[in-house]
């Protein structure tokens, strides 16, 4: 806006080169809700022409400081054969944010191989489960975001959307849910997501206690849907598509750009 170089311009998520900066300002198929949002997007684009895993890995990041880190990641890991269609994309993000980022463990990713690293991913998510940490797992309350829990009703059934507020909270869905959401804790702390979750309601044969079934996970962060998803990490049907919809714009929630 101000005519000058854009590679100069404060505040920046990772240092940019010509070429990135170049690529941004000229670019007519980076579709983003933000600046800098599209310049990750732009900085991914960029290294490996697909955008497809672009959109995908900008979608996973929460925490715009740590951008330098995954675009050089995972632009390494794609040069090794890592996809956006990889069927372990989403958990083998979470894996690596968590050793990286609450372990602060050191890796050398140019010496690991795409299956060595979906296996370790695979083991972590096995030894995660709510039955392996229960035993020492200590309270902790996690920053709510002030929507009361909201009740919709579809063809004679309803339905409820309430927030996760608690770590425990977190490790029951995610033992229902078979999923990693547990260790959603970390970020609800210090990267700004809530975790809610989309239940059924249903009477115990005429009695007067309901029971709730859990549908779908979702994980909110800056007023935006960044995930949304059922058992095992399954994509969401129609009707709970829909009423995500209704709940989000009910609340003033947007969409990721996808």
């Amino acid at each position: 806006v101000s005519g000058k170089n854009l590679i100069y311009s404060a505040n920046l998520p990772f240092k940019l080169s010509k070429k990135v900066a170049h690529e941004f300002n000229t670019s007519q198929h980076i579709c983003s809700n933000s600046v800098t949002d599209a310049l990750v997007r732009t900085a991914l684009f960029s290294e490996v022409q697909d955008m497809a895993f672009a959109a995908v890995i900008a979608r996973k990041i929460r925490n715009y400081s740590e951008s330098d880190f995954w675009i050089k990641t995972m632009c390494l890991l794609y040069r090794n054969g890592l996809r956006a269609s990889a069927n372990k994309l989403n958990e083998l993000y979470d894996y690596i944010h968590y050793q990286v980022y609450q372990l602060e463990r050191k890796i050398d990713f140019t010496r690991k191989k795409i299956s060595n690293l979906v296996q370790e991913s695979d083991q972590w998510h096995v030894a995660i489960q709510f039955a392996k940490v229960k035993k020492g797992l200590q309270l902790k309350r996690l920053p709510d975001f002030n929507i009361k829990p909201y009740f919709l009703e579809r063809n004679n059934f309803r339905y409820v959307i309430k927030q996760l507020k608690t770590n425990y909270e977190l490790a029951i869905e995610g033992e229902q849910m078979k999923h990693c959401v547990f260790t959603y804790a970390y970020v609800c702390l210090k990267g700004g997501s809530y975790i809610f979750s989309l239940r059924e309601i249903t009477n115990n044969m005429g009695a007067k206690k309901t029971t709730e079934i859990t549908m779908i996970t979702i994980e909110v962060n800056n007023n935006r849907i960044l995930q949304k998803l059922g058992e095992r990490n399954r994509q969401c049907n129609q009707l709970e598509n829909n009423l995500i919809e209704e709940w989000a714009k009910q609340n003033q929630l947007t969409l990721k750009v996808q």
